[in-house]
C-alpha cells in the first residue's frame, strides 16, 4: 500500500494574505529532497519567498504552474516517500489543485495590497490611491509584459490599477523579473521635497528615473535642507587592516565596528533632528554601508547593534547580506533606519570625498584612500544635533581606536 503523499501548501505569510503567485521552481519533479530544502520561491503582495520543506522524499506532481495563482492552503506541489511514487501521484491530480493551477490571465482575486506584512518582516505602509496618489482602478485591465523582461501576474494587476510603467521599474524577482512588490515600491516613492529646486529646461530626450533614482532624488533634495558641516582627521590603519585579514574580517566590518565603539563614549554622532525641534537620543548603533547593485544604483545595508556583537557574528551577517544586497533581495528591515552610514570609495583611489547624510542621520563617514599622509576619514554632520568640538573629538577618539585596534578588534573576536 503506497503512503500518502505530503502536500506542499501555498504558505499563509500575513493575515490577510488569501494567495500568492508561484514564480519559479528551484526543484524538478522527481528531485530527492531533504529537509531545509528550498523548492519553489513565491510571490505575495509583500516581497518574493522562498518555500523550504521540511521533510525528505522526493518532489511530485501535479506541480502548479509558474505565474500560477494559488489560494493560501492548496497545493502548490507533493512529496512522496519513494521514486515509485511519483508516477502515481502525478496522475491523481485533485480538482482543487486543478482550480489552483490557473493560467496567467486569471487576476488575483484581492483587488488590494495587503494592510499587514508577513511577521517576520517589518510592517510597511502602502498607499491608499494609485500611484502618486492617483485613484486605483479596481475593474482596470493588466499592465502590458514589459519588453525585455518578465513580469508576476500580480505586478501586471497592480500596475494596470495604478499605471506604472513596468519598463521603468527595476526587477528584483528571479532573472529580474517585475514583482508586485517591485511596483508597490515604485508607487511608495516619497513625494518631491518642499524644498524646490528651480526647474532648468536641460535639451534632449529624458527617459523616466526608476524608483531607485527617485528615491535618491528625492532624499538627496531634502538633505539640502540640513545645515551641515565637514571635519576631517587622517588615520594610519596598516595595523588594523593587518589584524583584520589575519583573523579572516572584513575590513569593512572592521572600519564599522571600530566607529561603533566610538559611538558608545560618544553617543551625540548617533542621534538625529526631527521635525519639528526636536531630537531623538539613540542608544543602539546600526550601521548602514553603501553597496553596489548588479542593476545599478546602490542599496545601503545595516547592521544592526554593532557596538553590542561580535565581529565574527557581522562578518558572518555582512557576508549575506552584501551578496543578497547586489541582487536587491533584502527585505525592508535589512536596509531601513541606520543610525550610522559608512560610504566608502577608498577601493576606487579617491583621495577625499564628502558624503552627504540623509534626513534620520545626524552624522555620515566618507572612507578615501590611504596615501603619503595617511587615510583620510570625513565626517559630515547636521549642525542642529552635533557641534563641531563633538565632531572633532569623535574623530579623535576613532582615530585612537583604529590605529590601535588591539583594544576592541580581539575582545570583539571572542
Amino acid at each position: 500500500m503506497m503512503a500518502e503523499a505530503y502536500m506542499i501548501k501555498m504558505p499563509q505569510l500575513s493575515d490577510t494574505m488569501t494567495e500568492g503567485v508561484v514564480v519559479s521552481w528551484e526543484k524538478s519533479a522527481g528531485d530527492r529532497l531533504a529537509r531545509g530544502d528550498i523548492v519553489a520561491t513565491i510571490e505575495t503582495d509583500k516581497a518574493i519567498m522562498d518555500v523550504e520543506v521540511f521533510r525528505d522524499g522526493y518532489l511530485s506532481g501535479p506541480l502548479a504552474a509558474v505565474d500560477s495563482v494559488v489560494p493560501v492552503g492548496e497545493a502548490i506541489g507533493y512529496i512522496v516517500a519513494s521514486a515509485d511514487e511519483i508516477q502515481a501521484t502525478s496522475t491523481s491530480a485533485m480538482t482543487t489543485q486543478s482550480a489552483a493551477v490557473a493560467a496567467e490571465s486569471l487576476p488575483a482575486q484581492s483587488g488590494r495590497p495587503s494592510q499587514q506584512a508577513p511577521r517576520h518582516q517589518e510592517a510597511v505602509s502602502h498607499p491608499a490611491a494609485g500611484h502618486r496618489g492617483a485613484l486605483v482602478r479596481e475593474d482596470a485591465t493588466p499592465a502590458p509584459r514589459p519588453d525585455n523582461k518578465r513580469a508576476t501576474p500580480y505586478a501586471r494587476k497592480l500596475a494596470g490599477q495604478s499605471g506604472v510603467n513596468l519598463n521603468a521599474v527595476i526587477g528584483t524577482g528571479p532573472s529580474s523579473a517585475v514583482a508586485g512588490n517591485d511596483v508597490l515600491q515604485e508607487q511608495r516613492v516619497p513625494p518631491a521635497s518642499p524644498f524646490e529646486m528651480p526647474e532648468v529646461q536641460v535639451a534632449g530626450e529624458g527617459r523616466p528615473m526608476s524608483a531607485m533614482e527617485r528615491a535618491v532624488s528625492h532624499n538627496m533634495t531634502a538633505a539640502l535642507t540640513m545645515p551641515t558641516f565637514n571635519a576631517t582627521v587622517r588615520i594610519r590603519p596598516e595595523v588594523m587592516i593587518s589584524e583584520a585579514k589575519r583573523l579572516g574580517i572584513s575590513v569593512t566590518v572592521a572600519i564599522a565596528k571600530a566607529c561603533a565603539v566610538t559611538i558608545a563614549t560618544h553617543p551625540t554622532i548617533n542621534w538625529c533632528y526631527q521635525p519639528v525641534d526636536r531630537i531623538v537620543e539613540r542608544d543602539h548603533v546600526d550601521i548602514g554601508m553603501a553597496v553596489a547593485t548588479e542593476t545599478g544604483g546602490l542599496v545601503t545595508p545595516v547592521l544592526r547593534g554593532c557596538h553590542a556583537r561580535e565581529l565574527v557574528n557581522l562578518h558572518a551577517e555582512w557576508k549575506d547580506v552584501v551578496e543578497r544586497a547586489r541582487q536587491r533581495r533584502l527585505r525592508r528591515q535589512e536596509y531601513s533606519n541606520a543610525t550610522f552610514q559608512i560610504s566608502n570609495l577608498g577601493m576606487y583611489g579617491v583621495a577625499q570625498f564628502d558624503a552627504i547624510p540623509t534626513p534620520g542621520l545626524g552624522a555620515v563617514l566618507a572612507v578615501a584612500a590611504t596615501g603619503s599622509a595617511g587615510m583620510p576619514l570625513t565626517l559630515t554632520a547636521d549642525h542642529r544635533v552635533i557641534n563641531g568640538v563633538e565632531a572633532a573629538q569623535f574623530l579623535s577618539a576613532l582615530k585612537e581606536n583604529i590605529e590601535n585596534p588591539g583594544r576592541w578588534l580581539i575582545r570583539g573576536i571572542s
